[in-house]
């Protein structure tokens, strides 16, 4: 994780499932999974981590941290025609609803 938030620019990604579904939830995280993998080759990218809200009433937001040399290089990683772009596209903001920021961490 600390090469994720010592990386030049932090993403910070807020998912919320759209139906409150167990199966909804495993699709989410082997989604998440498939994420992972194809976005670990783009250039600029420094890593991946995400996590299932602990917080009472917040049992259907999971938060992904990514890193990345500048937030252009994750557009350009997850752009139209990238199998990430795709991927989001066509499945994520199917199940889910997505809220991002990117921010520079002060260390």
């Amino acid at each position: 994780m600390s090469n994720i938030l010592s990386a030049p620019v932090t993403e910070f990604a807020f998912i919320t499932l759209k139906q409150e579904k167990e199966s909804e939830r495993g699709d989410l995280e082997q989604l998440l999974d498939e994420l992972r993998r194809e976005i670990s080759s783009a250039k600029g990218f420094h890593g991946f981590s995400w996590g299932k809200s602990v917080d009472p009433g917040k049992e259907n937001l999971y938060i992904l941290v990514l890193g990345w040399d500048s937030a252009e290089a994750h557009w350009a990683a997850v752009g139209p025609d990238t199998t990430c772009g795709k991927l989001i596209e066509n499945k994520l903001r199917v199940l889910s609803n997505i809220d991002l920021s990117h921010a520079a961490i002060n260390h």
